[in-house]
Order: structure tokens, then sequence, then C-alpha cells
């Protein structure tokens, strides 16, 4: 549940951003995706907008992801304790920990990418396509707890790939002027 409202929040704020430029009459163009899983993220809906296979597991699968960031940050203090500033890999153990939790509860990555249609490669491009294409489905939501299930890192680079996309669609629109 915890990972539909961390959804819920970056949603809203997404909404914040995508509000403060609509009154530039300025509308985002969605980042080209790749077929399949072919990148590094992959979109949890379907070439035909339903939610994917995995994407629906991930929302019961969130145990998953709590036990691997607890692994994952037990690792981190392993290391703190053990090398010279090897506290500054805790936070990125215990985000690979979640991450590597999820995709095992979800079914793993062969899974995952099995049925996946489309995949982009990095994740501020992941976050505006998501954005511009699937916003206004009913499964929106669902889809980005999912993602950020799968992505933790989404949560902390949303404002940053929205507000980036934004001014580059500001340049964009002044040369065609």
């Amino acid at each position: 549940m915890a990972d539909v409202v961390k959804a819920q929040a970056v949603i809203n704020k997404i909404n914040e951003i995508a509000e403060k430029y609509r009154e530039l009459t300025m509308e985002l163009e969605a980042p080209a995706s790749l077929d399949g899983a072919k990148g590094k993220y992959f979109v949890p809906f379907s070439d035909d907008r339903e939610l994917t296979e995995w994407a629906e597991k991930a929302l019961s699968a969130q145990a998953g992801a709590a036990a691997g960031e607890k692994a994952g940050s037990a690792v981190g203090k392993a290391l703190g304790s053990k090398i010279p500033f090897g506290g500054f890999g805790a936070g990125a153990a215990k985000r690979k920990g979640k991450q590597m939790g999820a995709a095992t509860a979800i079914g793993g990555m062969a899974f995952i990418k099995k049925t996946t249609d489309r995949s982009l490669s990095n994740v501020d491009d992941y976050i505006v396509y998501l954005q511009v294409k699937h916003s206004g489905s009913l499964e929106y939501q669902k889809a980005m707890a999912s993602a950020m299930a799968l992505y933790p890192e989404m949560e902390g680079r949303t404002d940053i790939a929205m507000k980036n996309a934004y001014k580059k669609a500001a340049k964009a629109a002044k040369k065609k002027k």
C-alpha cells in the first residue's frame, strides 16, 4: 500500500508541474520508446494500453520489495562498518535491494521482460513517457506504483525529469517562432 501512496504523491507533483506549464499552452512530446525489453526501464502498460502482467503482479509484490530493501540496508551498514567511507554506498545498496526484491516477488526479470511491450533507456525519459502517454488512463496510479516498486529512483527524479522536459519543450517552441 505504501508504494500506491508514494505513487499518488509523485503524480500530484507531476500534476502541479504540468499545471504550471499548461498556462503557457505548451504540450510535451513523449520520448521515443523501444520495442520490447531492449531498454533498462520497462513500461507497465502493454501496447493495447492495459497494465502488463508484471505491473499487475507488482501491486501485490510490495512485501518482496520491503524484504529486499532491508537486505540492501544491512549490506550498506556492513560496508559502512568495514570499509572507510563505505557508508556512502548504503543508500545505493538499499535501493538495489528494494529493486531486486520487487523484481523477484513479481516473478523475476525474465518474466518482466517477457511481459513488456515497450521500454526506455533512462529514467527521466521513462517518467515523461508515462506522463505523456498514460496519465489519462484509469490505471495510471497503479502503473506508477508498479513502476516505482521496480525503479525506486523514480521518486527522486520526477521533479527534475518533468521540469527538464518542459524547459526543452519551451526552447523548441521558441525556435518555431
